[in-house]
C-alpha cells in the first residue's frame, strides 16, 4: 500500500511537468512515511521514468541461458565498445551531429528548444533498469540485421550469414547508441505552424521503430514460410532464437558499459556544441489545475554552466544556493573592516 501511496505522489508531481529533484525533500518525507527504504524509492522512480513492458519480457529468458549465448556474443561484445568510441569520436568530436541537427532545422524551419527532463540531475535511478529499459531497440536491431542477410544472401554455411550480419549489427547498433545518447540532451523541436513540440529523441524514435517493427514482421513471415516450403522451419526457429538471446547479451552489456564510461561525457560534450552552434533558449513546460504554461527561463547555456535564474515554480535547496555563482569566485576576498569605535 505504501508503494502505491509513493507511486502515486511521483507521478503527480511528474503530471505537473516537475522534475523530481525539486520535489526531492517533500518525497524524501512521503517515503520516509511510509517506511520505504532506499531501494524501494530507486526502484519505484526508475519504474515510473522509465517503465517496462510486454517487449522487455520477452528477453527475460537470455538472462536463464546465458551461459549458452555468451561464447557466440563475447567477440560481438568486445568489438561493440571500441565500435561506439570511433563512432562517437566521429559523431560528437567531429560535430557531424550537431551541424546534421543544424541541417534538420534549417531544412524543416523548427525552432529547437532546451526543456530540462523530469530526471533531469536525478540521483535516485537504478542504472542497470534504465538501460534495460532501451534495450530492446538494440536488440531487435541486431535481429533484424540478420534477417535482411538471410534474405538477401542465402548462404549455405550459417556462420557466413552470422559473421556479414553481426558486421552490420556493429555498425547500426554503435550508431545508434552514440546517436540517442547523445540526442537525450533535454531537446525539443517547435514546429509552430502545427503548434507542436515533440523531443529530439522521441522523434528520431518515431521513425527507427516503426522501420525496424516492421520490417521483423515482414522478414520473419517470409523467412518462416520460406523454410516451411523448402527448408527446415525448426532449425530457422532454432537459430532465431539464438541471435535475439545473443544479442541480448551484446545490446545490454555494450549499452550498459558505454553508459557508464562515455554516456554523461558524450552527452555534455554534445550539448556545450548544440549551445555554440544553435544557442537554444530553455523553457519551463508545466501545467496547474489544467492550466499548460510555457516559459522561458534564459539559455540553454545558463542552465549547463549553473546560473539560471530560479523561477517561483523551483524548489530552493541547499544545492542550488551552493551551486549559484558567487563574487568570491572571481574577486579576492576580503576581510571586513573593523567598525570605529
Amino acid at each position: 500500500m505504501g508503494q502505491q501511496e509513493y507511486r502515486a505522489k511521483v507521478k503527480s508531481v511528474l503530471d505537473g511537468g516537475n522534475s523530481l529533484i525539486q520535489h526531492r525533500e517533500e518525497l524524501d518525507n512521503h517515503a520516509r512515511k511510509r517506511n520505504l527504504d532506499y531501494k524501494q524509492v530507486e526502484r519505484i522512480e526508475t519504474d515510473v521514468l522509465f517503465p517496462l513492458g510486454l517487449h522487455h519480457f520477452i528477453l527475460f529468458p537470455a538472462l536463464v541461458i546465458i551461459l549458452a549465448v555468451i561464447i557466440p556474443a563475447l567477440p560481438l561484445f568486445l568489438l561493440a565498445i571500441p565500435m561506439m568510441y570511433l563512432v562517437e569520436w566521429i559523431l560528437i568530436e567531429r560535430k557531424v551531429l550537431v551541424y546534421a541537427l543544424k541541417f534538420l532545422q534549417d531544412w524543416t524551419k523548427w525552432g529547437i528548444i532546451h526543456i530540462p527532463q523530469a530526471h533531469s540531475n536525478h540521483d535516485k535511478l537504478h542504472q542497470g533498469l534504465v538501460s534495460f529499459h532501451r534495450m530492446p531497440r538494440s536488440v531487435f536491431l541486431g535481429l533484424f540485421a540478420w534477417l535482411i542477410v538471410h534474405w538477401t544472401l542465402r548462404a549455405d554455411t550459417l556462420w557466413i550469414e552470422l559473421l556479414i550480419s553481426g558486421v552490420i549489427y556493429l555498425v547500426m547498433l554503435s550508431v545508434l547508441e552514440v546517436i540517442s545518447n547523445a540526442i537525450a540532451a533535454e531537446l525539443v523541436f517547435a514546429d509552430a505552424s502545427r503548434s507542436s513540440l515533440i523531443q529530439v529523441e522521441a522523434w528520431a524514435e518515431s521513425y527507427i521503430n516503426p522501420l525496424v517493427g516492421v520490417g521483423l514482421l515482414f522478414l520473419l513471415g517470409r523467412d518462416l514460410m520460406a523454410e516451411a516450403r523448402d527448408g527446415n522451419p525448426i532449425l530457422f526457429a532454432l537459430t532465431v532464437l539464438l541471435v535475439l538471446y545473443s544479442v541480448t547479451f551484446v545490446g545490454a552489456g555494450a549499452q550498459l558499459v558505454y553508459s557508464k564510461s562515455r554516456g554523461a561525457g558524450a552527452r555534455n560534450a554534445f550539448a556545450k556544441q548544440v549551445v555554440e552552434v544553435l544557442d537554444p533558449n530553455s523553457y519551463s513546460f508545466t501545467r496547474k489545475n489544467d492550466i499548460l504554461k510555457l516559459q522561458k527561463n534564459g539559455k540553454m547555456s545558463e542552465h549547463l554552466d549553473g546560473t539560471a535564474i530560479i523561477t517561483e515554480r523551483d524548489r530552493v535547496s541547499f544545492e542550488m544556493i551552493d551551486s549559484l555563482p558567487s563574487r568570491l569566485d572571481s574577486e579576492e576576498a576580503l576581510p571586513p573592516e573593523r567598525p570605529n569605535e
